[in-house]
């Protein structure tokens, strides 16, 4: 069911799924608390890439302060985060 949908390739079969409605958009979030991890995932494939983004930077966010890391840790998640020139994830990372 979550092929192809942006979730890792990791076993996922201990992890919480919430499917919610964003934006009338339909969305997946995968928690998956053994790992501490949080997966964000849009239902459709043609995403705008802006919209991704920001999907990705929450999730990696959450789940780096979830396992209590540093800036410069927060900063690389945050570059790994952009997808198009001067997005959001970038602004930021250029910031901190």
């Amino acid at each position: 069911m979550y092929e192809g949908m942006g979730f890792p390739s990791a076993d996922i079969a201990d992890a919480d799924r919430h499917r919610v409605s964003y934006r009338e958009e339909n969305l997946y979030i995968l928690v998956v608390a053994k790992e501490k991890e949080l997966f964000i995932s849009s239902v459709e494939q043609d995403i705008d890439p802006l919209t991704g983004s920001v999907f990705d930077t929450l999730s990696r966010l959450v789940t780096l302060s979830w396992n209590g890391t540093s800036l410069k840790k927060v900063v690389e998640q945050l570059k790994r985060s952009s997808r198009v020139k001067n997005d959001l994830p970038g602004i930021l990372s250029t910031i901190l």
